[in-house]
């Protein structure tokens, strides 16, 4: 919560119980509320500190520090709704700041504080009147919004300091990582078992799936998508001989599927290796799957290689062209007029938005570093 200009010199003396009291009483008001065991859980899990070390409050992941003063001017509402800000730090693990390295840290605070407080607005939680909340930016994450503030930056004002606080003295950075994100599981799942699932926001979700679930090879996470095309006995599923030399994956013996469409990325980030990869995996799908046709285009700025092949075909070898930017609309162009059971994409994803208007099939990007990307439609597949 970024505040400044505030003075306490003359406020009245301190009766410190009773401002902690009123700190466990906003905090048992949110654990009675039947619809916040995750959020309940996660501030119960931040060891609570009151004193003047900081003009409002401020959080590590580990510590919540309250200012004695600041909170006894809050209402009870928004007394809440300040601890609630601070865990909002931490779900979304703005404590990590290796994560930030290199950014406006003054912009970067007010993107994120904009974006948890429209965040909490949204819920019905009141906040102190002096934090950046403005209805323009709802609906953005903290980057696009950061993004958007950094087109006219604000100036950082002398005596700004930070709410969000980074590894605690004494512990080591992966320490630090492993207990918030422990902390974040448990609370997610308490939630779960109280049928709370669906009050936690979906990134927090993704990011506890991702810390769960082992992480799968790419190829692999493409072959369940493509599964679901499948038309006979024979599934993805199965160990592939690529990775697996002692197994052997069999090929569809079905009838064929209709077109497919596929298309790669050979701007200048699509190194050698990458592009060999994902052009492996396109004669593997092409294999595979046996459509009766299959567009194959290779593009950055300008299409290079477009040519439709034919069931039976065998198909000529693309080469990296090393260009600068990518243009991906002359093959949605395609897509949209002739209609594909699916197509996949294989790109770095840094592109101008597309035109995306009339595009019925099934769309995979697979990105290369480029964990941000968000699709203009279909799905997502990251790899590195």
């Amino acid at each position: 919560m970024i505040i400044l200009g505030l003075d306490f010199a003359k406020e009245e003396p301190l009766d410190l119980p009773a401002i902690r009291k009123s700190i466990d009483r906003a905090k048992v008001a949110l654990m009675l509320n039947g619809a916040t065991v995750f959020f309940s859980s996660l501030l119960s899990s931040l060891k609570l500190h009151i004193n003047l070390d900081y003009p409002t409050a401020a959080v590590d992941g580990i510590h919540l520090w309250m200012n004695p003063y600041f909170c006894r001017r809050q209402t009870p509402a928004k007394l809440l709704g300040l601890m609630l800000h601070e865990v909002m730090h931490v779900v979304l693990d703005h404590c990590n700041k290796a994560a930030y390295a290199g950014l406006n840290m003054y912009v970067l605070g007010i993107a994120q504080d904009h974006y948890i407080n429209l965040y909490l607005l949204s819920l019905g939680y009141e906040l102190p009147d002096c934090g950046y909340f403005d209805p323009k930016y709802r609906g953005m994450s903290s980057m696009q919004i950061y993004n958007q503030l950094m087109k006219n930056p604000p100036k950082q004002p002398e005596g700004w300091w930070s709410d969000v606080l980074g590894c605690p003295e004494g512990m080591s950075e992966q320490e630090h990582h492993e207990t918030i994100l422990s902390n974040i599981i448990k609370a997610v799942q308490q939630a779960e078992m109280s049928n709370q699932i669906g009050t936690i926001p979906a990134d927090i979700l993704q990011k506890v799936e991702k810390a769960v679930n082992p992480r799968l090879p790419w190829q692999v996470i493409l072959g369940r998508y493509l599964d679901r095309y499948n038309k006979d006995d024979y599934t993805w599923s199965l160990p592939n001989k690529r990775y697996m030399p002692d197994n052997y994956m069999p090929s569809m013996q079905s009838d064929s599927m209709e077109q497919i469409t596929q298309g790669i990325d050979v701007s200048g980030s699509m190194t050698g290796h990458i592009f060999s990869e994902c052009w492996q995996e396109m004669r593997y799908v092409w294999d595979i799957m046996q459509p009766t046709q299959m567009r194959l285009q290779s593009f950055d700025t300008i299409v290079h290689h477009d040519k439709m092949y034919y069931k039976g075909d065998n198909l000529d070898d693309v080469e990296l062209m090393g260009g600068g930017g990518t243009n991906v609309q002359p093959l949605l162009d395609s897509i949209r007029k002739e209609d594909p059971v699916f197509a996949l994409i294989f790109t770095d994803g840094h592109f101008d938005e597309p035109n995306v208007t009339g595009i019925n099939s099934d769309i995979y990007w697979i990105i290369n570093n480029n964990p941000r990307f968000k699709p203009p439609i279909g799905e997502v597949i990251h790899f590195n």
